[in-house]
């Protein structure tokens, strides 16, 4: 696994819109507050011309934000790539991708979650290059610096590979719409749930995921890596890692039946799901806990739900294709990410 250098003083960062652009709030004002505070830090802060830009669900088209985040991966102008955003369709840019460029280039970290899972997964399962599945660049416009702020940051200047489950978590984001710039406001107990076991846990494998609304998409075309990067990394064995945006329980079943169907986990050692923001609108009886026990539970591993990461914040920063080592215990977990 390639790991590229962690972020320095002084160093230049570019944004990038592969998927949507901020031109309106509350995403535009914390765009350009947190530009402003790490320009504050001393980085330079290039940005792609479409950053401000939304039609058609994208910030351009597809070709033109391969080409875009291409250049971006490639350039020696800058020491790392930050998306501004996640989206619907980032999947079309598969399609212009330059594998060649991107391959030939020096290892360099790009960071994003959501619907950059497309660009997540793919750099670390086709490319064998780590990625960050963490915040967009507008997280941090809000100041100063609270522990879900710094934990991240501290983490992309290589300073921090370690990290507690933090105590409260976000249930509304409404309150954006009137101060975009606010900090998070964290108000229900984080409570990761062991869904087939009571005992505490510590497990170390290769982790990899993202949002599984994108990785579905992905499962079984000609841009799906996955089987060549567990085979390769098998001695290792694996934490899955999925992020659970809008799919339904139902939605969520069938995705798992993909994934399983498609061989994706093949040496699987835990699966952690995420914190779930459609969690208390599902109206089947199947739940969300049904449909990960029923496609999962055959693999006889530790399945654990309400992780500290993906689309209800705050969200412990992972560092896709690295060694994690996690440990829970009564509700709360510390993960360690190893660099090899």
């Amino acid at each position: 696994m390639k790991y590229a250098p962690f972020l320095k003083d002084k160093d230049t960062i570019k944004l990038v819109a592969p998927s949507y652009g901020s031109p309106v709030d509350p995403y535009y004002s914390r765009l350009n507050k947190a530009i402003e505070v790490l320009e504050g830090l001393g980085y330079t802060i290039l940005k792609d011309k479409n950053l401000y830009k939304l039609n058609k669900e994208a910030s351009a088209s597809a070709k033109v934000r391969a080409k875009e985040l291409t250049d971006a991966y490639i350039s020696s102008d800058n020491q790392f790539v930050w998306s501004i955003a996640g989206g619907e369709i980032m999947l079309l840019i598969l399609d212009y991708l330059d594998i060649d460029k991107l391959r030939s280039a020096k290892a360099k970290w790009f960071m994003g979650y959501s619907d950059n899972t497309t660009f997540t997964y793919f750099l670390t399962t086709a490319l064998d290059v780590a990625s960050i599945y963490s915040y967009h660049i507008g997280t941090f416009c809000a100041t100063p610096f609270k522990k879900y702020q710094t934990d991240v940051y501290d983490l992309i200047r290589g300073n921090k590979l370690s990290f507690n489950s933090y105590s409260k978590y976000e249930t509304s984001t409404e309150y954006k719409n009137d101060n975009p710039i606010a900090h998070l406001k964290l108000t229900n107990p984080v409570n990761y749930r062991y869904l087939n076991g009571t005992d505490k846990l510590n497990i170390t494998g290769r982790c990899i995921g993202g949002c599984i609304d994108v990785l579905e998409h992905i499962a079984g075309t000609k841009y799906d890596y996955t089987k060549q990067f567990i085979d390769k990394y098998q001695n290792d064995g694996f934490i899955w890692y999925f992020d659970v945006c809008e799919l339904s329980s139902v939605g969520l079943t069938r995705v798992l039946f993909q994934l399983k169907a498609t061989g994706w986990f093949k040496h699987v050692k835990a699966f952690l799901f995420s914190r779930i923001p459609n969690y208390d609108l599902n109206q089947s009886d199947l739940t969300y806990e049904d449909a990960i026990m029923m496609q999962l539970k055959e693999y006889k591993v530790p399945i654990i739900m309400d992780c500290d990461f993906g689309h209800v914040a705050p969200c412990i920063p992972i560092i896709n294709g690295s060694i994690m080592n996690f440990k829970y215990d009564d509700g709360k977990a510390k993960i360690k990410f190893i660099l090899k």
